[in-house]
């Protein structure tokens, strides 16, 4: 049985939190092993759970957009669904084991369906609705989804917490943070209700549970950054027959290792492409290093990698031109985050609470997580730090190449690939691609130097991903003596290297409307292009009756993400 929980972080009383008390959650974790330190591979819903149930990290599936990929739900009307199924070399949770007679179910806590929110369109039959259903004799395997973090109808009756450092504190935020909280106590209730149903039922003490989230707080900070606050989970196991009872493991583990220990513990054969590790195993090794990415949530591109020690963690920001807090229709409509801007324009915000808000960040970020566990100094440019930044940006970017991560790709690009080739984790087996990432690394790195020559050179390339990243970084640059590339790659065959070209362009030369050719993108069959536009047009800062008028035709559209910039332009 996995338990899945929503938004939450480890802010129990298990985990050493005094302001709530969780003692259902705590009996379960004294029953068995709770992991100090389990991390998930994305800080979002959708490719933290595509990763979750196949064992594989989402970027090397291409799962790493979140809400992409599917024919149902938020993000859908996209062109090209046929290339929407993972491969059968791809494994799946429920299908490996159903293969091997288990009674397979997904629910919620009231046996009805849960929540999948996968970036893939395989289709999943289960075996029944509950695995109360499941036939005497015959064994199951369960997810069941609780609300957790999304929960939020308690308050908690608590004043014995101090918000983060990096939060301003004070009672709309504290407010916030109580009803974070009090969804713990309706969480801690609904395992307490799990519990007593599995021993009604006579199976809890032969049943292998386990209990996470699948990913940390929503909060400005937490949800769909790399900060621990972020990424770090709880994970409790408990097994049959009182093994490993009461032991508290503080080796670095993370959620794509369950599907394996799962299969490991059934004696099931774990497929040799799972890339988690069975972490109950004689021979397993502690695991030196932790990775995990964030790539597009919803309407907002963004691509960010982090590699985690036991001591320090590595941050690169791909997108450092861009300030942490770009639009997010989701994170934007919260109450903390309206009012947190407020505070930022009223200059109420201390240096280290509004740089979130700052224009640009940091391409790279460095902590040294045993001093500064909130994450606050960033060491990357500490001369004492260059040989641990050094080692971290290679194993960095090592992992890259050897997952074959498709993120620094223009998703674009990525679904007329997957178009071509069927699916995009068969096109990023081509050999071209096999060395994709060294290629745009040094480009992206030329752009972050201003080395001029190394951008011009690439903007002739014969790849579009590369030429798209010259383009993209001649016009953070401001070259003035690129205009006459900009200009030929304003028609350039590859859509995203258009739009980069046009925005590039724009901020070469100011009085270039880009506003015309950005606003045909719209008419695109593939979607992805139409929002990449209107995201140009968004940060060109331009809101003439000419950019409204597309905004209108964008509010309209079938594809949510870019209707959304429609509507956040005519609004503003």
């Amino acid at each position: 049985m996995w338990i899945v929980i929503e938004d939450a972080s480890c802010h129990i009383s298990c985990y050493g939190g005094k302001a709530i008390q969780t003692p259902n959650i705590d009996a379960l974790a004294a029953e068995g092993v709770r992991f100090e330190n389990a991390f998930v591979t994305a800080p979002v819903c959708s490719p933290s759970r595509s990763a979750l149930v196949t064992g594989m990290y989402q970027n090397t599936i291409d799962a790493h957009n979140h809400r992409s990929q599917r024919s149902k739900g938020k993000g859908t009307n996209l062109a090209y669904v046929e290339s929407f199924i993972l491969p059968a070399e791809i494994p799946l949770a429920s299908k490996l084991f159903e293969d091997e007679g288990y009674f397979v179910t997904n629910e919620n806590i009231n046996g009805k369906s849960g929540k999948e929110d996968y970036n893939f369109d395989n289709k999943i039959i289960y075996s029944g609705k509950s695995w109360k259903d499941c036939p005497k004799g015959k064994p199951f395997f369960t997810q069941i989804q609780l609300k957790g973090g999304k929960n939020r109808k308690t308050r908690a009756n608590t004043e014995d917490f101090k918000l983060p450092p990096y939060y301003f504190e004070d009672s709309i935020m504290r407010n916030d943070w109580k009803e974070y909280l009090g969804s713990w106590l309706d969480t801690d209730e609904n395992v307490k209700q799990i519990v007593a149903d599995l021993k009604a039922a006579g199976v809890y003490e032969n049943t292998l549970i386990f209990l996470l989230t699948d990913h940390g707080i929503s909060h400005l900070r937490g949800k769909q950054f790399l900060y621990d606050e972020g990424i770090k989970v709880p994970l409790i196991v408990k097994f049959p027959n009182d093994r490993f009872k009461g032991t508290v493991r503080n080796d670095m583990v993370k959620h794509i290792d369950l599907l394996p220990s799962s299969l490991a513990f059934a004696g099931l054969q774990i497929p040799e492409n799972i890339q988690g590790k069975n972490i109950f195993a004689k021979n397993y090794q502690k695991q030196e290093y932790i990775f995990s990415s964030r790539d597009r949530c919803d309407e907002t591109t963004d691509i960010i990698r982090a590699v985690r020690t036991e001591k320090l963690k590595y941050i690169r920001n791909f997108l450092s031109y861009r300030p942490h807090a770009q639009r997010n229709q989701y994170k934007d409509q919260k109450e903390i985050s309206k009012h947190t801007r407020e505070l930022f324009a009223l200059n109420k915000l201390n240096k280290l609470q509004a740089q979130f808000y700052n224009p640009t960040r940091p391409t790279e970020e460095l902590y040294d997580l045993e001093k500064d566990p909130f994450e606050i100094h960033n060491l990357a440019f500490d001369p004492a730090y260059q040989a641990e930044l050094k080692k971290l940006r290679s194993v960095l970017y090592n992992w890259m190449t050897q997952i074959n991560d498709p993120g620094l790709i223009p998703e674009p690009y990525l679904e007329e690939l997957g178009e071509k080739y069927g699916n995009k984790f068969i096109a990023m087996k081509q050999p071209q691609f096999k060395d994709i990432n060294p290629r745009l690394i040094r480009i992206i790195e030329a752009g972050e130097k201003q080395n001029t020559p190394v951008l011009l050179g690439a903007s002739i390339s014969e790849e579009p991903a590369e030429r798209y990243w010259a383009a993209t970084w001649l016009g953070v640059n401001k070259i003035t003596s690129a205009k006459r590339q900009l200009e030929a790659l304003i028609k350039d065959t590859e859509p995203s290297v258009r739009i980069a070209a046009n925005l590039a362009l724009f901020k070469v030369e100011p009085d270039f409307n880009p506003i015309p050719t950005l606003s045909r993108e719209l008419k695109n069959k593939n979607k992805i292009v139409g929002m990449y536009a209107m995201s140009a047009i968004d940060q060109t800062g331009i809101l003439n009756d000419e950019a409204r008028k597309i905004a209108s035709e964008a509010s309209q559209d079938s594809y949510e993400f870019t209707m959304r910039y429609g509507k956040y332009l005519l609004n503003k």
